[in-house]
């Protein structure tokens, strides 16, 4: 046989392996998918029993918008809070506050709160225990919702609730992007002692250059797909196979087996169709604007002056360093730091989305530069009052 044909048959030969290969992969997980959906009861006790959350809030306390929701607050309070500002915790994108508080080893808020700290970490709307005040169905929200009433509403909440005049406000992906709206804010941004960024993009139209650009149009899928579901079906597989989406939100360098599940299981959302078609459009267009066009949140940076740090990994494949680096070099005021997390700067590993909140390494080589920040930026007026500092 000639070894043109040779090399076509074989090519072929192939084709057909790799294309039968993935039609019984996929049969195979639809009568999974069958499966569990029997028998989901079943299998989400057991998941539940194996991997749910243990985190270690004092307490749950609510903050009120003024659209009808209670945003869930959970509240660290130490046993001797030591006269230093509250801090807000905020999660990011399709989940809810168990993506960056998910259990006492792997907690920044448990790590500030044993610093002395306050610590709130806040559920947005639609997300984790946070609910709809209005006797009917809850109504679709954008991120023009998350800026301008929640994150409003849990700082005032918390400065009420502490008798605080200032906080630190710390924010991972849209955490962050909430943080900057409010930093920017001639209202808000008198409130808040420093500003800490974790993976809070700075120009979404980066993303166009990460390696899941191709994915993008799918975001308009989402609303299609329960996503908290299919979450909580992949857990078997999670850390096992290197699923391309996996690679997208976290590294294995990062996150353990045992994380990872706890991340399908717990911290997973769906969320609002409206967001979904916002968020595409910024990355498409390269414009971050309102949905009535008049607040252009890519040119908040111009007017945040108090510290901000912002942290950047090496490996993030959603807020890509670029991003975080465009907010840094963007931001007003002179008291501000860029930190990429890496092999290259000393980190045992080049961190990923996720990896920075609730990575392995993240207690000592990301919670440190976190603490050391807010501590340099406080300005404390009070007195010790039965082993606990009063602020005023």
């Amino acid at each position: 046989m000639p070894a043109k044909m040779l090399h076509t048959v074989t090519a072929a030969v192939f084709l057909i392996f790799i294309s039968s290969g993935i039609i019984i992969l996929s049969i195979l997980f639809f009568i999974y998918t069958v499966f569990i959906i029997l028998l989901y009861p079943l299998y989400f006790s057991l998941m539940h029993l194996l991997y749910s959350a243990k985190t270690g809030e004092s307490e749950t306390v609510f903050a009120r918008t003024s659209d009808g929701w209670d945003l869930a607050m959970h509240r660290y309070t130490p046993d001797r809070i030591t006269g230093k500002y509250p801090v807000i915790f905020l999660h990011g994108i399709f989940v809810n506050r168990f993506s960056v508080d998910i259990s006492p080893d792997l907690s920044l808020a448990n790590y500030l709160k044993n610093s002395g700290y306050e610590v709130f970490v806040p559920d947005l709307r639609g997300k984790g225990s946070s609910a709809y005040r209005k006797r009917m169905r809850a109504p679709d929200y954008s991120f023009d919702d998350f800026a301008e009433k929640d994150g409003p509403a849990l700082l005032e909440e918390a400065l009420k609730l502490t008798g605080a005049k200032k906080l630190h406000w710390i924010g991972h992906s849209m955490g962050g992007m909430i943080g900057y709206s409010l930093a920017a804010s001639t209202k808000f941004s008198k409130n808040i002692s420093s500003m800490v960024s974790i993976a809070g993009p700075g120009k979404s139209d980066f993303i166009q250059t990460a390696s899941w650009a191709s994915m993008i149009k799918l975001m308009h899928l989402t609303p299609l797909i329960n996503l908290k579901f299919f979450a909580r079906i992949m857990i078997p597989f999670a850390g096992i196979f290197n699923i391309p989406p996996e690679n997208f939100i976290y590294s294995r360098d990062n996150l353990s087996k045992k994380t990872i599940k706890m991340l399908l299981m717990n911290a997973v959302e769906n969320t609002s169709p409206l967001l979904l078609r916002q968020l595409t459009d910024w990355i498409e267009s390269g414009k971050e604007v309102s949905l009535d066009g008049k607040n252009n949140y890519a040119a908040v940076f111009k007017k945040i002056k108090i510290p901000s740090l912002y942290l950047a990994g090496m490996k993030d494949h959603i807020a890509v360093p670029e991003s975080i680096a465009h907010a840094y070099h963007n931001t007003a005021g002179k008291n501000k730091k860029f930190i990429l997390l890496g092999r290259e700067y000393s980190k045992t590993a080049d961190y990923c989305h996720m990896g920075m909140v609730i990575g392995e390494n993240a207690r000592k080589e990301v919670f440190p530069l976190i603490l050391k920040w807010i501590k340099t930026y406080e300005n404390i007026n009070g007195k010790v009052l039965n082993g606990v500092k009063k602020r005023k």
